[in-house]
């Protein structure tokens, strides 16, 4: 049987050094975060300590979906992506 997903999951992505650039550029266009904005309110909770991006699955594919490979290089350090049971994995 094929595994279900369900969008308000939380999921794990890895973004490479150019991909952690390219977050805060889509983040602080989108909600107009100033630098301190963005590393005090934005990356609370989501930054993990393994060096990956935590959010809900539909929040990942709205803010990046659009935006994150250029001319087919990717901004992640790897494809996995981890499903999280709780966002606090």
């Amino acid at each position: 049987m094929a595994k279900k997903y369900n969008v308000n999951d939380y999921i794990t992505i890895y973004p490479n050094e150019s991909g952690w650039k390219k977050i805060k550029e889509i983040i602080q266009k989108k909600y107009g975060y100033s630098d301190l904005e963005y590393e005090t309110n934005h990356l609370k909770g989501k930054k993990t300590e393994d060096g990956g991006y935590t959010d809900q699955m539909w929040c990942i594919m709205q803010n990046f979906g659009d935006e994150m490979y250029f001319n087919g290089q990717s901004y992640f350090k790897s494809s996995i992506i981890t499903l999280c049971t709780n966002p606090t994995d």
